[in-house]
């Protein structure tokens, strides 16, 4: 049965739908490549935060794809509350990661979606961020983008920016380009 849904992992009989799902199906899999952290409070605190990010992401959406009418100052006002708990933690941790010293689940997990941050300011303008609002994301964000595996992987923000526009226009998007 098709659902529309991506990603998709087909695993022998089993169909795992949805990133999360196939990230902790993977995990449960191979527990010798962890990327959740060892101590149990920090790593059902991660859990905790993961589950946050889809009213950020159902967000970005309705922000890219103007789904909701708000001038650039209210959108900051927005992300910078939803971004606000993320930012207490990595603030809390005190390290460039969420996960320490390397990228942990909850840094891939929410990388996505601060590589994509860029369409904003192409869509609709740039965010009048002060240098206060959420420091220590922006950062994470560049240290991110310089770790090898995201490096490698990034796309342009201009690849993003034609999936977006198809989207809004209700084209089907041209993936190999």
């Amino acid at each position: 049965m098709f659902t529309g849904f991506v990603p998709a992992l087909l695993d022998g009989s089993d169909i795992i739908l949805e990133s999360i799902d196939i990230c902790d199906y993977l995990e449960e899999k191979f527990p010798e490549n962890s990327l959740y952290p060892s101590d149990p409070e920090i790593k059902k605190r991660d859990k905790e935060l993961i589950q946050k990010l889809g009213p950020v992401t159902s967000t970005f959406y309705k922000c890219c794809l103007n789904m909701e009418e708000k001038t650039l100052e209210q959108w900051a006002r927005v992300f910078v509350e939803m971004l606000q708990e993320f930012e207490n933690e990595l603030a809390e941790r005190k390290t460039a990661y969420f996960d320490g010293d390397k990228p942990g689940m909850l840094d891939y997990l929410i990388w996505p979606w601060a590589e994509r941050a860029g369409l904003i300011t192409l869509m609709k303008g740039k965010l009048p961020l002060k240098d206060t609002d959420i420091p220590l994301l922006r950062k994470w964000r560049k240290v991110m983008q310089g770790y090898p595996i995201c490096a490698e992987l990034i796309s342009p923000i201009e690849t993003h920016l034609k999936m977006y526009q198809a989207k809004m226009n209700n084209v089907e998007p041209n993936y190999d380009e």
